[in-house]
């Protein structure tokens, strides 16, 4: 019997206990697509926001005319706390985006992507209340 515990004892360290490692894991592809965007009113700044409070990536101003872009795609985690993981699953298989222009409220579009597509996508600002 005690030889039995034993057996369990070294069967938990050496196979459970590194399965539960805290270590966070994400693995994922990037690949391109093509971002047609156009603003109400124009001259809009375009910035790609990240995941994982990565730095945010100028795309210019609008109108944007067939601007590259890349996402992630076949994204899988271990282990990852779950306000991360939601993130990283809001991003996987999208292009998302922050158009703003001074005066105007901003928008954060979250946009479907297609490997080797286009997207194309017509936005309009709303000024600021009191403006």
């Amino acid at each position: 019997m005690r030889r039995i515990r034993v057996l369990w004892g070294l069967f938990a360290i050496l196979v459970v206990l590194p399965a539960c490692s805290s270590t966070p894991k994400a693995n994922f592809s990037l690949k391109r697509t093509r971002l047609t965007l156009t603003s109400e009113p124009a001259d809009a700044q375009v910035m790609q926001l990240q995941p994982l409070n990565q730095p945010s990536r100028s795309l210019g101003t609008t109108p944007l005319e067939g601007r590259a872009v890349a996402f992630m795609t076949d994204v899988n985690f271990q282990n990852m706390p779950l306000n991360e993981t939601q993130e990283l699953l809001d991003h996987a298989g999208n292009v998302v985006v922050r158009v703003e222009k001074e005066g105007y409220q901003p928008r954060t579009l979250t946009l479907k992507a297609e490997p080797g597509g286009t997207i194309e996508r017509e936005v309009t600002l709303q000024p600021v209340q009191g403006e």
